[in-house]
């Protein structure tokens, strides 16, 4: 359906890239497939020499490579010579990111506590000194 109805209408509208993934590899083979518009149509891209991917495909119009390893579909931007992070690793870091700073805030509690009670302590002591009921040290 995507091939044969839908390609014409993105062809008209001017979609100059095309992508299909199939993630669970029943439908697409290769399960990772893209195509350029060129003069009206589409012409499928050259797969990418990637030793370290299953398969690979350049995206010209966003400057990103798409990576098929084993099941999992991977953006690399070569740019920065790293893979875009997936929402479960955004996931994952936000949780990261939100323990830390629960965990700070519980320094911060603990540590504000403990200056509280040592300036009660120092008012206390200041206090007995004041009506002579603690001896000076010599």
């Amino acid at each position: 359906n995507d091939l044969a109805m839908k390609n014409p209408i993105y062809a008209r509208m001017g979609v100059q890239e095309y992508w299909m993934f199939d993630p669970m590899g029943s439908l697409l083979d290769p399960r990772l497939q893209a195509f350029e518009l060129v003069d009206g149509g589409y012409r499928e891209f050259e797969e990418l020499d990637r030793p370290e991917v299953d398969f690979a495909r350049y995206s010209p119009v966003l400057d990103l490579e798409f990576h098929l390893r084993g099941d999992r579909l991977r953006i690399w931007d070569p740019r920065t010579a790293e893979y875009l992070r997936t929402l479960r690793d955004a996931s994952r870091a936000a949780r990261s990111a939100e323990r830390k700073l629960r965990e700070e805030a519980d320094r911060r509690r603990t540590a504000e506590r403990e200056k509280l009670e040592l300036e009660r302590l120092v008012r206390g002591l200041r206090s007995k000194l004041r009506e002579g009921k603690v001896n000076r040290p010599a």
